[in-house]
């Protein structure tokens, strides 16, 4: 939405065009916009965390099947082993499905999109300046 803040002079409080420039030039002197670019990235990653958890559980029925048999075992029979199995098995998914976005992330930002210094590598670069133009917010 920075892309949209006009004061009412009509000159952007942030060019987008000079933003991104300058981001390829000299990356140092943006750290705040790569911080912030990175930013956005965090609900990516929780949500993907979120829809890859709801995958695991609900699109693959062996796995489904089979929590809710040890679940029902630990009910019915009053089986705490299996009951203890049941939470262990759903933790993993839930560490699954949290660790993996993240890991992801990670892999690909800090190892993939960055150089020895650290500075933000054009294809992030990319990607931003691609969803500013097709926003509309940049030219």
């Amino acid at each position: 939405m920075i892309g949209y803040a006009v004061p009412q002079t009509g000159v952007p409080i942030l060019p987008l065009d000079v933003a991104f420039a300058e981001l390829r030039e000299t990356p140092e002197r943006q750290v705040w916009l790569g911080v912030m670019m990175f930013s956005t990235l965090l609900p990516t990653v929780l949500h993907a965390s979120l829809a890859l958890f709801a995958a695991l559980v609900l699109a693959v029925d062996p796995l489904r099947a089979a929590i809710r048999r040890l679940l029902l075992a630990a009910r019915d029979d009053g089986d705490r082993v299996q009951g203890g199995l049941a939470v262990l098995l759903l933790s993993a998914l839930i560490a699954a499905a949290l660790v993996a976005p993240a890991f992801l992330a990670y892999e690909g930002v800090f190892l993939r999109w960055t150089d020895a210094s650290g500075a933000v590598v054009s294809p992030v670069i990319d990607l931003f300046e691609c969803f500013a133009r097709r926003s509309g917010a940049l030219a």
